[in-house]
Parts: C-alpha cells; structure tokens; sequence
C-alpha cells in the first residue's frame, strides 16, 4: 500500500507556493548583491567571482544534505522552514557590517599570495566560512517544504516539481529586481535590508500556518521497485548533470560575449534570467509529466541524451548567429538592443534548460524510497546537484576552456550527458536499441559541429584587415585584427578594446608622461592594466627605479608583445631590462593585499560600466589607492567621454575629486584623465622641459604631437578651482551606490561630444599651474590656449558628424596657432574624408 497523509487543500498548495516563490526571490537577490559586495575583496577574476560562487554553491550543497536528513524527525517542517527564513533575513542585516570588515582578515594571506594554490585555497576557505551560515540555511528550504507540500509518495515528483518551478522563476524575478531596480535605488545595503524583511514576512506566515499542520515521521514502507545500484546510479548521474549544467552556462556565456561583445553587469543578469527561465519551465512540465507515471528510467535516460543534443546544436546556433547580431547591436533604443540579447539567449538555451529542468522533480520521484524520509531524499539530489554545479563552473572556466577552447568544452559537457544516459541504460538494462540509438545520433552531432566558432566571430569582415592574434584562457578571448595602414586593434571577448587610432595613442602617451612629467622625481610607480602597454612604455622611459603592471587577462601580455611593440616601445620584449614587474591580479585586490607605497599610480581600466572594471571607478577605490601614494604621489586615471552622459561622468570626477581634493582634469581629443595629487599643482617650466628633452622621451611625445610643453599643458581641461566649480555638489560613486554601475541604460545613445560640450565653458588654461611663468612663456601659452578653444570646438563637431563644421574649426585653430599639430592632423583627415563624398549642407 501507498503510503498516505491528509493532502493539502488547493489554496494551501497556493499560499505554499506562494511562500516559495518569494523565497527564491530573495534568494538569487542575495546571491547578486553579495557577490558584488564581495567582489571589492576578492577582485573581479574568473577565480575571484568563482570562489564567491563555489563557496555559496558548497553552502547549499551541505544545508541541502544535512537540513533534509533533520527534517524528516519533525512534524512541523513548515516552522523548520521559518526558522531558515528568519535566519536568512537576521544574517542579511548583518552581511554589510561582516563584509566590509572582511578586508582585514584578507590581508592576512597576503603572505600566502607567492603560492598561488596555498592562496586560492585559504581564499575559498576565508569566503567559504563568511557565506556558510546563509547558504546553509537557504541550502536546507527545499528538502523542508517538500516534507511538509508531500502528503503522498506518488506525487513526490510533481510536487516537487511544482515547488522547484515556482522557487525558480522567484529566483529570476530576484535578478530582475536586484539589477534593473534595487541595487541602483537602494545601493547594496539598502537591498539587503529590503530584502530581509521579505524574509521576515514569509517567516511569520509560515511559521504562523506551520504550526497547525503536522506531517507524519513514521518509518513508512520501501516504495520503489529499483535496486540500490539504479538509485546511487541515477545520483551519481544527476550530479554529473549538475555539473554539466553549470558548465554550459559557463561556455554560453563565453559565446554570447563574445558574440554581443557585451560586458556589463546587465548583459550577464539577461543571459542568467533566460537559463533560469529555461529551468522554472522545466521544472513546471516535469511536474506535469509525473502526473502520468511514465516509465521514469527511460524518461531520465531519454532527457540526458536530449540535453547533450542541445548542447551540442547550441555550439551550431552560434556558428550562425552573425546575421542576427548586428541588428541586435545597432538598435536605436538600448532596451530594444538588450531584450535581443534575451530573446537571443532564449533561443539557444531554452530546450536544454528545459530538460535540465525536468531532471530535477524526475530524480527527486526515482530516488527516494519512502515517504518518512522524503527530506532526507530531496535533501540528497539538491546537495549531490549543487556539488556537481560547483564543479561544473569551476571545471569548465579553469580546466576546460583553457585547455580545450568554450566550442570542445561544450562537445565534452554533452559527451558527459551522453555517458550519463548510456550508464543508467546498461545497469537498469533497458532496450537497447532506442538507447544506441540515441548515442549514436549524438556522436554524430558532436563530430558534425565546429570546433572553431569564437575564432569565426573574431575574423574581421573588411577585406583590409586581418586577425593576427587569437589566445583563449580562463578570463575571455583575446584577439588582434590589423589593418593594412598599420592600424591595430586588441579586444577581450569582442569588447574592451585597446586601438590604435590617433586619439587612443595619444591619451594612452599622455597617461603614461603626464604624471611623470608632473612629479619631480617618480621612482616607485603602479601602472594598474596594461591594455597595450602604450602607457607603461610611456612611463618606462623615464627609467624609475620600479614600475610594476598589474594585468587581469594573462593573454593581454602576450598579445601586447607580440603586436603593440611600435607603440609600447617594446618594453614587454625584456621588461626586467626597464624595470617592469609584470602581475597577473585584479587591480583592487592587488592594492589590498600590498604594503608597498608607490610615487605614481596610474589606471587604464576599461570603461567604468563594465563587470571587471566598475570597482576601479569608485570612492573605496580612490581612497585605497590614496592609501597606497607618498606623501608627494600622484594618482592617474583614464576615463572615457564616450558612453557616459554628462551628469554621470561629472559623479566619476566628483568621486575623484572628493578623495583627492588637489585634481586637475586633461585631455585629449576624445578621452581624458583624471589627475589627483596630495599638495595642490605647481608646475615648474624649466624642471618640466629639461624632463622632456632627454631624446628618449621627446620621441616618444613627438610622435603623438606633444613633443613641446606648450602642447603638452594644453591638455589641460580643468585646474584645481574650475574642476570644484564644475563638480559642484552631488551624489559620489560607491562600492555602496555603484551608479556608474547602471549608466548603460541612459548611456547607451550619448555620444563624446556631450561631455565635451558640458566641459567646454569651464576650461581654463595651464598657466594657472605655472609657478612664475616668464612673460613669453604666458604669451605662447595664450596662444595654445585661443586655438584649442576652435580646436574644442572642431572635436565637437567631429564627434557630431558634422565633418565641413569641424574643418572650418580645425582650419580657425590653425589660423591662430599653426603649430597646432592635433588640429592639423583631424584637418587633414577630415579634406581626406569630404573629398569623396558630395558637398551637402549641415
């Protein structure tokens, strides 16, 4: 006989899954929020985030197994469940305080950071102890609902399926709300606190109805007719799918980045909501499925074989998704563009995370055998699956990809399903032929689909360029597309990209020689990202005595030696014989962990919206570095006009300016830099042209048209008391309230030329910073100062598009100083450009 219990009436069911629904919200929030908490500890490298991620994932693998196991000797499990939630929120309002105090325990591995396996393994430990109380405890609410939601071992299945749809469609309403509204209204602190009292809520009800129902804890019958080595096998089988799961979210997301060339926080919440969306789906049509009680073996072998298919046709669907992605990329709204991304993701992903949906309320009906242990069963596969996910994520990102590139880790993730399918075939003996079958059609998909697709995506189309260099590693794909003008442009994953154009060797120049330049005797300096090296070659030919480049993506190094040596003065060949220190590290994390003080700081991070660059842009950041500089240093940061409207990049300045309060702003054509130094700016003319006149740097200068100091501090934007004047008063960028973080949106159709315009009546001259400049000096510098108002002006107007405008700017410029090498240059290519096209109005 079956055993049986008094079922739930049908509201019950409801408010039930109701409950759980919102605690799969507040769930994933967590997940979100204190991963990007934790990322300005650890950094943002693959390892970094996937230490955050594994430890979480191990902490609901253990509350999983061992809260299922306690559920089954209480007959109130709904009262377990409130106290898990009550839990959750109480450690929620904790989690902000633990998690900024968390810096000075990290800075006790430092001494540890010489052996990499050492550190990474006392890293996960540290993040593993500060994330096992909450993943425990969220680790152990599904075992424990699904004692109490499971009245009838028949229906294990689809009640659990039912239970596991609802908590994960929570969980992608969670990240919906944690990225397009919580985060950026209520900061990270502001979200937790939110979220906590949706804890407390969903406690109180629970805890309220828990205790007026109560579940059975006899020891009930055996109630499966497969033998122990079927169920250990369909155990081991499920976590090998869990871990194959996580490993092609890994490599789809590798594919969509590099496909989209996407990097910011937004993009990533997108393709994790269409996983997940796949897998509440799923969830949702197992528990339908079980209600027919199908030969559940053949279903479970069946589903595997399906999924590695899917798997493998996914690698096929990119190889012929360049068709679709421009469209998508060069919509006119940003909203239009990212729910292309989305549907996109959804197209590829939606029938494997589907299937893999199903696995789980399928399993959860195979393995567990009795109704009286029924937590113990579900608390079984959600700790065995949650392992196996661990290990697929890491698996994939550090062994795999490396190893075998993202298109042979995505045919060895479905070889893995395969395997799974044809091992339950064999031991519960079922027929063979549709079982080989399905083998033999998966083989030939895994042969038939390329192996070269990211290598596709990243052949340029324009038949005057080439791609040079291709290297994929843990952090991303890293390419070089040359043109036949000499022209070189690096990209990670398609995005973040080091060019070569006048305008970006230029700045990258002036970042390196401006700080130099400016203190009077630099020895110690920090160049954080290489990009190029364009920067660190500038610096090195000053000959400190030390210069030390932290890099994020081992495969920069290899790509900037190879193909950037003209324009990083090959410094990367020998960097020993200039000094150089190369680190492979995130630059935050870097600072963190080091004692060592630095005369020059300077930052070449990628645009301040991206996932691996935003903590490099915020107040924490400044004030760590500020921490980090003698008592006369001088912090450096690039920062973009492009992708930024006015307001938010006046918040970047403002932040800048509010921990360094001596910063003056400079640019350069189309980008600028932030310099901040601890006594307020003089500048002494002959100490900065006897710097610039030894051959080596006036050189390197000349050749982007700074070979004098006239042109050099012409640069000059904002001095000291202009740059307060233009930050005015404001809201700061921070680890807390991350605005930059969220720009995209609103970033998306701005283009240069606003912020340029929004700087351009708060300009002033350099002379302001000149100590008692000669009375020729002050007119020359007049001069410079009269012709970069037209040239302004004409990079307005450039960056508008409107070409005839911008040469009569370039051409006034030139009239009042002809020495004017940069407005000369765009006068130049503009006559170029305008030859071949028609006169027209603007």
């Amino acid at each position: 006989m079956e055993e049986r219990g008094q079922d739930l009436e049908q509201s019950e069911q409801k408010v039930l899954l109701v409950l759980f629904f919102f605690s799969g919200v507040s769930s994933l929030v967590y997940q979100v929020v204190w991963a990007r908490m934790l990322t300005v500890v650890f950094g943002t490298t693959l390892l970094a985030t996937s230490t955050v991620l594994s430890a979480f994932m191990a902490g609901l693998a253990l509350g999983s197994y061992v809260l299922g196991r306690h559920s089954d000797r209480c007959k109130h499990p709904l009262r377990i469940f409130a106290a898990l939630e009550a839990g959750i929120g109480l450690f929620a309002l904790l989690f902000p305080s633990i998690s900024a105090n968390l810096g000075n325990a990290y800075g006790a591995l430092v001494g540890l950071q010489g052996n990499f396996y050492l550190f990474s393994l006392a890293r996960f430990g540290l993040c593993f102890a500060l994330l096992l109380i909450p993943a425990v405890l969220m680790g152990g609410t599904l075992p424990v609902v699904a004692k109490f939601a499971v009245r009838r071992l028949g229906r294990l299945g689809g009640r659990v399926g039912q239970l596991y749809a609802v908590n994960t469609l929570g969980a992608v309403v969670g990240v919906l709300a944690a990225t397009f509204g919580l985060m950026e209204g209520l900061g990270l602190q502001g979200t937790t606190q939110a979220i906590a009292v949706v804890n407390f809520t969903v406690a109180g009800a629970a805890w309220l109805w828990g205790g007026q129902r109560a579940v059975g804890v006899g020891d009930g019958a055996k109630k499966t007719a497969h033998s122990d080595r079927i169920l250990w096998g369909v155990l081991a089988g499920f976590a090998i799918s869990g871990f194959a799961a996580l490993g092609y979210e890994v490599a789809w997301l590798r594919l969509l980045m590099v496909s989209f060339s996407f990097n910011s926080h937004y993009e990533f919440s997108i393709v994790l909501v269409a996983f997940l969306s796949g897998l509440a789906l799923g969830g949702w049509l197992g528990s339908r499925l079980l209600v027919r009680r199908a030969d559940l073996l053949s279903v479970f072998i069946g589903v595997q074989f399906l999924i590695g298919a899917c798997g493998a046709l996914s690698v096929l669907a990119f190889a012929h998704l360049s068709a679709f992605v421009e469209p998508i990329q060069r919509a006119d709204s940003w909203w239009v563009s990212r729910t292309g991304v989305f549907f996109t993701a959804v197209a590829i992903m939606l029938l494997p995370t589907v299937a893999m949906g199903v696995i789980f309320p399928l399993v959860g009906q195979i393995y567990t055998r009795q109704l009286a242990r029924l937590g113990r069963g579900i608390g079984d596969i959600g700790a065995v699956n949650s392992l196996g996910a661990v290990g697929g994520a890491f698996v994939t990102g550090f062994v795999l990809i490396p190893l075998l590139g993202t298109e042979w880790s995505v045919k060895v993730l479905a070889a893995l399903n395969g395997l799974v399918g044809l091992t339950i075939a064999s031991i519960s003996q079922q027929r063979q032929w549709p079982v080989w079958s399905g083998a033999a059609g998966l083989a030939f998909l895994l042969v038939l689909v390329p192996s070269d697709v990211l290598r596709r995506m990243a052949e340029p189309e324009a038949i005057n360029r080439e791609l040079v260099f291709y290297q994929e590693g843990a952090e991303g794909v890293i390419t070089v597309e040359q043109q036949t003008d000499g022209f070189r442009k690096m990209a990670l994953n398609g995005g973040g990209q080091v060019p070569t154009d006048y305008s970006s060797l230029q700045i990258f120049r002036l970042l390196g020689h401006l700080p130099l330049l400016l203190h009077p005797d630099p020895q110690e300096v920090l160049v954080v990202s290489l990009g190029g090296g364009i920067a660190l070659g500038a610096a090195a030919q000053y000959e400190p005595r030390r210069i030390t480049c932290v890099e994020l993506v081992p495969e920069v190094i290899d790509a900037a030696r190879a193909h950037f040596g003209e324009f990083n003065h090959h410094v990367l060949e020998n960097p020993t014989a200039w000094n150089i220190e190369l680190v492979i590290d995130d630059g935050r994390n870097f600072l963190l962990a080091s004692r060592d003080t630095y005369q020059i700081i300077t930052g070449d991070a990628t645009h301040p919206t991206s996932a691996d660059s935003w903590v490099l842009y915020t107040k924490e950041f400044y004030e760590l570095c500020r921490a980090h500089l003698s008592a006369d240093g001088i912090m450096a940061q690039w920062l973009p006009f492009h992708g930024l409207p006015p307001d938010d990049y006046q918040t970047i300045v403002r932040t800048f300016q509010h921990v360094f309060p001596h910063t003056t702003l400079w640019r350069s054509n189309n980008y600028s830099i932030m310099v901040g130094t601890m006594q307020p700016l003089a500048i002494d003319w002959e100490l900065i042209n006897e710097k610039m006149a030894p051959p080596r740097v006036h050189r390197s200068l000349a050749n982007m048209d700074m070979g004098n100091a006239f042109a050099l501090l012409n640069s000059l934007v904002l001095d000291e008391a202009a740059l307060q004047r233009y930050v005015g008063e404001g809201p700061l960028n921070t680890d807390d309230q991350p605005y930059i973080s969220f720009v995209s949106p609103r970033g998306y159709s701005s283009g240069s030329w606003e912020v340029l315009e929004h700087l351009a009546p708060h300009r002033t001259s350099a002379l302001s910073l000149l100590v008692a400049p000669s009375a020729a000096v002050q007119r020359e510098m007049e001069v410079y100062f009269r012709a970069g108002e037209y040239a302004l002006t004409g990079d307005v107007m450039r960056l508008q598009n409107r070409d005839r405008a911008a040469a009569r700017a370039y051409q006034r410029a030139l009239r009042v100083n002809p020495e004017d090498r940069s407005s000369a240059y765009f006068l130049e290519l503009l006559a170029e450009q305008l030859s071949r096209r028609p006169p027209q109005d603007e």
